[in-house]
């Protein structure tokens, strides 16, 4: 099991200025994320907040699980390979060690 750093959850952006902001992009960008970029993104997707979940669920089922698909290279010193985000922990587990991207 792979421990992910902490969210920042002070600072930032007000929700209404993050709406107002928000645009739909289709120019990638060619550089990697970090290691703690991916540990925000995953956190902001369904982590652990102060009382439940990120997300919202009907009948606080939470039926999503996030998965993480990462190449070679591509992610600090993560190693490539198929990982499953357990929320409860903020940690990610391999399940599949090498490059998935092309399947």
């Amino acid at each position: 099991m792979i421990s992910l750093p902490k969210p920042e959850i002070e600072g930032g952006i007000l929700l209404n200025q993050a709406i107002y902001n928000r645009y739909s992009c289709r120019k990638f960008s060619s550089r990697n994320l970090t290691f703690k970029q991916v540990s925000a993104l995953l956190w902001a997707a369904g982590g652990r907040a102060r009382y439940r979940r990120t997300i919202p669920s009907a009948g606080a089922t939470y039926p999503l699980e996030i998965y993480l698909v990462v190449g070679k290279d591509c992610v600090g010193n993560l190693a490539a390979g198929f990982y499953w985000y357990i929320w409860e922990r903020h940690a990610l587990e391999l399940k599949i060690g090498k490059d998935l991207r092309k399947e």
